[in-house]
């Protein structure tokens, strides 16, 4: 499931309780992916989604390589591949 949230929404913009934490979520389902072969673009409103993928590999590859040095570098995801729902969010309790 991917929760879409603007940090405009979120008291004094602290979303950081909400990354880590256990919530419940009131919201609207605006995309479904039942297919393994289908996805949805985690970059779509950004900047980035002008570029082709193979552009973002290579650079995302750079951070990858971080990990080489010592620096631990979390997995980092451009799509996520189906199933999966799509929701923004009305409420966040917590």
């Amino acid at each position: 499931m991917i929760v879409t949230c603007d940090i405009n929404y979120f008291v004094n913009g602290n979303s950081n309780r909400v990354i880590d934490g256990k919530y419940k979520v009131l919201g609207k389902v605006v995309n479904c992916v039942s297919e393994s072969n289908e996805s949805i673009n985690l970059l779509r409103s950004t900047a980035l989604s002008k570029f082709k993928k193979e552009t973002l590999d290579g650079l995302f590859a750079g951070f990858s390589a971080m990990g080489e040095s010592g620096l631990n570098m979390p997995e980092i995801k451009t799509e996520i591949i189906g199933p999966c729902i799509q929701i923004i969010p009305i409420g966040i309790f917590i």
